[in-house]
């Protein structure tokens, strides 16, 4: 009688070192050393637990350097990315910005006024336009000027400052003075297009403004949206490496009109037109659905990967912008996140600025 062997597949060494390699590179196996898989990633609580993040800040030459703002509590530095805190100035302030050209360089601004600090945030001087205790909302330093940063005052519209904010421009950049003086414009955000810094665009809680010769002259309006006669809120703007723009656009409108024109905005033509690009984006403050957009980031090695914070979390595109998507769990989904941050070392590591903490995300 004949009997047969089953004989066993071998595998050689080499074989199973190339497959793991494989594996890793597809982000099906933990890398080495690592604390996560991709597929696992979530958003870990680092620091100041169930307070009110109104921003955060990574230092773009030292990573290991975040700068982050808690409500009615003033402004905080770590220099051991997150994991420690150190006050540096109390009070009430929305946003903060570094100098494009020097990390000793920062602009603090809130409820009673804009601080400069020329020693990395060590210690703060007032900088002041008007009356003292004028409220400051938004920042933006020039992307190509050294010493020049531009600042959003409730009283005086867009203030441009130079020489490291040690003095305003001679000119203030005051469009408010061609609108109702009945309506409120705050500013709310501004950005500068990097590829042209003589065009400014500014959201106020009534519409977009935006200007292409450094701020002499304004135009307002953001032609695309479903309904132009709403008043909007603008509560982020950006303006990407690439010279697009980006608009969070909320309708403030009573009644509400009958269609949604809220929504995150894209324009290819420096603001004379603009899109809506809010598939996948989930309900929001807003009460016709859409999400209140507070900050966009960009990947700076992938034009087509773009971050969003939003009042109901923190979105990510990978196909610019066409379709958005959760970027994973971990914050509370009560939280509105107010900022975000990306490491400048690694686009994959962000920090999130929300209503219960600062949060941090590999992925």
């Amino acid at each position: 009688m004949n009997t047969r062997t089953e004989r066993r597949p071998t595998c050689s060494f080499s074989t199973v070192v190339a497959l793991i390699i494989a594996l890793l590179v597809a982000g099906m196996l933990p890398i080495p050393g690592s604390s996560f898989a991709r597929a696992a990633a979530s958003w870990k609580l680092i620091g100041f637990k169930g307070q009110q993040l109104q921003d955060v800040l990574v230092d773009p030459r030292a990573h290991n350097k975040v700068f982050a703002i808690v409500f009615d509590r003033g402004i905080y530095r770590s220099l051991d990315y997150g994991k420690t805190w150190k006050s540096l100035k109390t009070g009430d302030f929305y946003a903060i910005c570094m100098d494009t050209f020097s990390s000793q360089v920062l602009y603090l601004v809130g409820d009673r006024g804009m601080y400069r600090s020329l020693n990395g945030g060590t210690t703060w001087t007032g900088v002041y336009v008007g009356p003292k205790g004028s409220a400051f909302r938004s920042l933006c330093p020039d992307p190509k000027l050294k010493g020049v940063v531009y600042a959003g005052n409730d009283d005086y519209g867009i203030v441009k400052y130079t020489d490291y904010a040690t003095r305003v421009d001679p000119i203030t950049l005051n469009f408010l003075d061609s609108y109702p003086d009945s309506v409120e414009l705050h500013v709310q955000s501004l950005a500068v297009d990097p590829t042209n810094t003589q065009r400014i665009f500014v959201g106020t809680n009534y519409d977009l403004y935006r200007s292409s010769d450094g701020g002499e002259t304004w135009s307002g309006g953001a032609k695309g949206t479903a309904n132009n006669e709403s008043f909007h809120l603008i509560s982020s703007l950006a303006v990407s490496s690439k010279g697009v723009a980006f608009a969070s656009i909320e309708s403030t409108s009573w009644p509400r009109p009958t269609v949604d024109d809220s929504g995150l905005f894209r324009s290819s033509n420096h603001g004379q037109s603009w899109s809506r690009i809010s598939t996948g984006l989930k309900g929001g403050g807003s009460a016709l659905g859409s999400p209140m957009v507070t900050q966009i980031c960009f990947n700076p090695k992938n034009s087509n990967e773009i971050f969003a914070a939003a009042d109901t979390g923190v979105y990510r595109t990978t196909d610019g912008c066409k379709t958005w998507r959760y970027l994973a769990t971990g914050i509370p989904a009560k939280d509105s996140v107010n900022s975000l941050a990306l490491d400048p070392a690694n686009a994959h590591i962000l920090y999130a600025a929300a209503d219960d903490g600062l949060y941090k995300i590999a992925f």
